[in-house]
């Protein structure tokens, strides 16, 4: 059961339906029983975060809404957020 609510976790957390990067709002969507605060969805994208109690959390990038998300959420562009990946010891793991 985990494990389909992680892939539904997967697969929706950045869906933002047809919605462009331009639109008033971001969305995440997550499955109910995740409890996932503003806070947790910066640490899981900066790769802080990687459960949430035993279900293994992985962000998933929605490249429509990417540069709105990076601006608004992580407070970053795209160059600052790559760095932020490149130099993380978490990715290279």
């Amino acid at each position: 059961m985990f494990r389909s609510s992680a892939k539904l976790l997967l697969a929706a957390l950045l869906c933002v339906g047809c919605a462009t990067a331009s639109a008033a709002d971001l969305y995440v969507i997550c499955n109910a029983r995740v409890p996932l605060s503003a806070a947790d969805v910066r640490d899981l994208f900066l790769g802080e975060k990687q459960f949430a109690g035993a279900l293994k959390l992985v962000p998933v990038d929605n490249s429509a809404a990417q540069i709105a998300f990076l601006e608004r959420v992580l407070k970053m562009n795209a160059a600052k957020y790559s760095t932020t990946w490149t130099r993380s010891p978490s990715a290279t793991a």
